[in-house]
């Protein structure tokens, strides 16, 4: 959780101050490790800040002013209103990978790290199986095969093998 959260932090500051860039999902250990389920977990954390980053509706409808004046202290009032019902959903559109809410934010413990690390497994694992069933595509091998070779004549290797 805390890779998550200084991946989400340092994503959003770099992000903020100059625009899009690259990034390196699944790095540990500054580069030198590679690891599939973090990758996961980075680009699930990338798409909420590219979310974040998309912008959303902040008329005084959108955000229910009127009702949050009406609810006064009563967070509840606010929480079950149907005006909140019906677009807390379309506000801000963010993936559902990450557990939500004050459940959520209180779990951050070792069992939920352990929780997410293995749906993070789960979905390597599923891509790994969905990648298996795909025939090869002789052309596009045939093509990078071309590329790497005039690459390594480019770059005075000599003939690649």
């Amino acid at each position: 959780m805390q890779a998550c959260y200084e991946y989400a932090f340092l994503s959003l500051l770099f992000h903020s101050v100059t625009g899009p860039h690259y990034f390196e999902p699944g790095m540990l250990a500054n580069g030198n490790l590679f690891s599939p389920e973090q990758a996961v977990l980075d680009i699930h954390m990338m798409g909420e800040v590219q979310e974040l980053f998309s912008g959303f509706e902040c008329t005084d409808t959108a955000l229910g002013l009127s009702v949050i004046e009406d609810a006064g202290l009563q967070h509840r009032g606010i929480l079950e209103h149907p005006h909140t019902l019906g677009r807390f959903r379309e506000v801000l559109p963010l993936t559902g990978f990450w557990p939500r809410g004050m459940t959520a934010a209180a779990g951050h413990d070792a069992f939920q790290t352990d929780a997410l690390l293995e749906r993070a497994h789960q979905s390597v694992l599923e891509a790994i199986a969905t990648g298996s069933r795909i025939e090869p595509d002789t052309e596009f091998n045939a093509e990078v095969d071309e590329i790497v070779r005039d690459a390594a004549v480019d770059m005075g290797m000599g003939e690649y093998p």
